[in-house]
């Protein structure tokens, strides 16, 4: 997925919402899809296998609370 791009589904929106999320965070280093995305194996029971690199002395906490926000907003506004 691009980021920035208009979401089509349910799993984009998740992806999204993460991705731009961590995007800020100094700490966070890079990101990447992995699972079935990574042998372009996508279907609609495919679950969402995102991964962050994050700088060896940074606590993860933050990260974490970011991304809980991020999944709540989502569940928030509901299935589309």
């Amino acid at each position: 997925m691009i980021v920035g791009t208009a979401p089509s589904n349910l799993r984009d929106r998740i992806m999204g919402a993460v991705c731009n999320a961590l995007r800020p965070l100094p700490q966070v280093l890079a990101g990447w899809e992995g699972g079935s995305a990574a042998f372009d194996l996508v279907d609609e029971y495919s679950d969402i296998d995102l991964n962050f690199l994050l700088e060896d002395a940074a606590p993860v906490d933050p990260a974490h609370a970011v991304v809980e926000s991020a999944l709540s907003t989502i569940s928030r506004s509901g299935l589309p």
